[in-house]
């Protein structure tokens, strides 16, 4: 975790869990999923010493993990949960990172001026 390699206690306050229908292209390529097949999505602020430093979403297929939508999201996104707990261990994922002038509800969540 980029945080902890920073040193900084990292925390997580979640948006939104939710699932998607129609996942949007890069999301359905990136998962393989096939037409018509679900995602799980999780949209959070990840804090730093409990300072808002970054929204993130992520994307998950809902067909291998459908069982998660019971459990915390906060948990069962990390790593150490599918290793831990599922015995799996992931060998690649992918970031984007967009960096984009905040509007005005990124500002509220990030607790920034506009």
């Amino acid at each position: 975790d980029m945080f902890e390699r920073n040193n900084n206690n990292p925390s997580t306050k979640v948006l939104a869990y939710d699932v998607v229908d129609e996942p949007p292209a890069r999301v359905r390529e990136n998962l393989h999923l096939g037409e018509g097949e679900k995602a799980i999505r999780l949209y959070r602020v990840r804090y730093a010493d409990d300072t808002p430093a970054v929204l993130n979403e992520t994307f998950r297929s809902y067909s291998r993990f459908e069982g998660q939508m019971e459990c915390d999201p906060a948990t069962v996104f990390s790593y150490s949960y599918l290793k831990k707990l599922k015995n799996i261990y992931p060998v690649h994922s992918e970031e984007v990172l967009e960096i984009a002038l905040l509007g005005p509800e990124e500002a509220v969540l990030l607790e920034q001026k506009v």
